[in-house]
């Protein structure tokens, strides 16, 4: 009997489990913490201000904005050079439209001072054979009435006529050239003219290709700057 009291003492004993050790030396499992609500993922924290941003940000934004600012500057500038271009073209056209009228001009004049001159020319010529004759007519004259012969007043009469066609050649000479030479001065304004127009031209066509290469010039750096 006592023996049997032992061995239940001992297996109670042994289907006890043993408790733990003072001071906490076990392993204490602890439930997790709940998930945020309206989600089963896991918690993203959000990320800090400047970890998206470089450290030069604001050198490449002050860069970005002077690109602009030159891109655009280019961009005026070769509108400008565009339109003072443009103006130059018209001016220069302008210009040479002005020679054309001015050189037409003179080359009407000058045709119609080499006409007033040939004009002038054959009257000369006219008039110095007026004179020629009026002058043998007169010798003649002079010779009849020297012998007395009866036709001396028919010869003298007839040198009188001689001599009044030739003064009538003359004058009208005269006039031929007087006329050549107020045509010869009036080419001679015309070609003035002229020549002053041509040179106004020339100047406003080398400032009309100045301003077109000027144009150009900003026109291939605005491009460049896009």
């Amino acid at each position: 009997m006592l023996l049997s009291a032992c061995i239940f003492r001992g297996s109670s004993h042994s289907s006890t489990p043993p408790p733990p050790p003072p001071g906490g030396g076990g392993t204490v499992e602890t439930a997790p913490p709940p998930p945020p609500p309206g989600g089963g993922g896991a918690v993203v924290q959000p990320a800090p201000e400047n970890a998206t941003m470089p450290a030069n940000h604001g050198q490449e934004r002050r860069e970005e904005v002077h690109e602009r600012n030159e891109e655009r500057k280019a961009e005026h500038d070769a509108m400008k050079a565009d339109k003072k271009a443009e103006k130059a073209d018209e001016k220069a056209m302008k210009a040479d439209e002005h020679a054309m009228k001015k050189d037409k001009q003179a080359e009407k004049a000058d045709k119609e001072a080499a006409k007033a001159d040939k004009k002038a020319e054959k009257a000369d010529e006219k008039a110095a054979k007026a004179d020629a004759k009026a002058a043998k007519e007169e010798k003649k004259a002079e010779k009849a009435e020297a012998k007395g012969s009866p036709n001396a007043a028919k010869a003298e009469a007839k040198a009188e006529k001689a001599e009044a066609a030739a003064a009538k050649a003359d004058a009208k000479a005269d006039k031929a050239d007087a006329a050549a030479g107020k045509a010869d001065a009036k080419a001679a304004k015309a070609d003035a003219k002229a020549d002053k127009a041509d040179t106004a031209a020339n100047k406003a066509d080398k400032k009309a290709d100045k301003a077109d290469a000027k144009a150009d010039k900003a026109d291939k750096k605005a491009d460049k700057k896009k």
